[in-house]
């Protein structure tokens, strides 16, 4: 079962870090004050290795790409705990900005539903310029951390705050228990950002894979999926691609699922490739702790079966 695993620790850190943007505000309010700010950069940086984890943080911070804003932000760092919060600052909010900037999409979306200011973010200048710092899709880790941060910092989002997208709609989602017992509903993201990291790793023998269609497609719907057919079968040795769409409700009811490269199986529509769920049972008979992982094997084992191993196929190669 995929599973976001928030335990006491990413807790602690997540708690700290929300701290850390609060005291970092309040010594801005304060005309810079250096001993807020210095707490609020202690507290940010302290709940970031908590959360993501001090290996995870060391690599983010020293990434070839990343020289620039690490040498920034820590020069900015160490201005303000020095009593230079003004100079400080400056530096820390251009380090910021380069180290960041693939989270510019998802908080432009977020600003922009803002009630009240929602709509100075939504002006065509301000989001050319958030287009302007957009950057390459991070790591899973690091979206992780930042759909944690905004998860537990804002408590229960209310509906007037979630755009109207399906990345950020918090449908019924893994509940997991803690402790105490209780249990917390995880959005849609955190789930398919598991997904895709198990996705990034890779599955079993290789004979089954999946990925994202479009890296900087923030609410992750579109994948692609490979299946390599079984052994002692027709379909041995070929290649099939497919395309799996999940939607707002994922994984609530199942992802649209349609194959790319032609083939001839009892559950695909032999127009469009189009797995029916009516003849595919995992999918008429889906269950929220099924992934697109199990619908991949799945469908591996059912090429396997014996009223599918047999069947004459199309010429390799060939797509719907």
């Amino acid at each position: 079962m995929v599973s976001f695993e928030m335990n006491d620790t990413k807790k602690i850190g997540i708690g700290l870090t929300g701290f850390g943007v609060l005291f970092s505000f309040l010594g801005i309010v304060f005309l810079f004050d250096k001993g807020l700010l210095a707490m609020g950069n202690i507290l940010f940086l302290s709940g970031l290795m908590l959360t993501i984890g001090l290996k995870s943080t060391m690599l983010f911070f020293t990434k070839p790409k990343n020289y620039k804003g690490t040498a920034a932000f820590g020069v900015g760092f160490f201005l303000v705990l020095f009593g230079w919060p003004i100079f400080g600052m400056i530096l820390e909010a251009y380090g910021f900005v380069i180290l960041f900037s693939g989270f510019w999409p998802t908080i432009a979306v977020f600003l922009q539903r803002l009630p009240i200011v929602g709509w100075i973010f939504r002006q065509p200048f301000v989001t050319s310029l958030f287009g302007r710092f957009r950057g390459k899709r991070l790591p899973v880790v690091y979206w992780k951390y930042f759909y944690a941060v905004n998860w537990i910092c804002s408590g229960t989002l209310t509906q007037s705050l979630l755009p109207e997208n399906p990345g950020w709609t918090y449908q019924s989602s893994m509940s997991h228990g803690n402790s105490g017992g209780s249990s917390v509903v995880v959005p849609r993201n955190f789930r398919l950002l598991e997904e895709l990291e198990r996705g990034e790793k890779g599955i079993g023998d290789g004979t089954v894979s999946y990925g994202m269609d479009d890296a900087d497609d923030i609410y992750m719907r579109s994948w692609t999926g490979t299946i390599i057919g079984p052994h002692n079968s027709v379909h041995e040795g070929r290649i099939y691609q497919l395309k799996l769409f999940c939607d707002k409700d994922y994984p609530d009811k199942p992802p649209t699922v349609r194959f790319h490269s032609r083939i001839n199986m009892t559950c695909v529509n032999v127009d469009n490739g189009v797995v029916e769920p009516k003849k595919f049972s995992m999918l008429s008979n889906w269950q929220r702790d099924y992934t697109m992982e199990h619908v991949l094997t799945t469908l591996k084992k059912e090429m396997a079966s014996t009223h599918n191993r047999k069947l004459v196929q199309p010429p390799e190669g060939t797509f719907f």
